[in-house]
């Protein structure tokens, strides 16, 4: 039986997104690459300058270690961007996943229906008094 003090009653957390399509083995196959080989996306894009051509956005509940000795594990939303150039990236950004929320609101084909074919997505962070920061996603024209 599972142990009731670990499971998250947040509905919000426990939200997934995907635009994905799991009709073929390649898009399966596609999101196991992802969920297995993806790049930490605070390591790869920098805030404000790097730009992402988005073509799918995959959400899972994770689990986002605590950096603090004593304090507990807090669950999450692991955030996965496909990209065009087929790599994947992730993150355990709060403010991503909720950015998300509504980017896939307007763009629920991730922008497949557009000119470009994609989003075409930028990080924008905040810094915050106590050191730590919020992370949003926003669309570049």
């Amino acid at each position: 039986m599972a142990d009731l003090a670990l499971l998250n009653t947040d509905p919000i957390a426990n939200r997934m997104l995907s635009t994905i399509t799991l009709d073929s083995d390649h898009e399966k196959n596609r999101v196991l690459r992802a969920l297995n080989s993806a790049e930490s996306l605070a390591d790869v894009i920098a805030p404000e300058h790097d730009v992402m051509e988005v073509v799918d956005i995959f959400q899972a509940t994770g689990l986002r270690r605590s950096r603090v000795a004593g304090v507990p594990d807090m669950p999450c939303r692991n955030t996965y961007f496909l990209l065009a150039d087929g790599r994947a990236l992730m993150t355990q950004s709060d403010g991503i996943a909720r950015s998300c929320d509504m980017l896939l609101a307007l763009y629920p084909d991730c922008g497949r229906s557009t000119d470009a074919g994609c989003l075409k997505l930028a990080i924008h962070e905040q810094k915050l008094p106590n050191g730590n920061t919020v992370k949003s996603v926003y669309p570049i024209d």
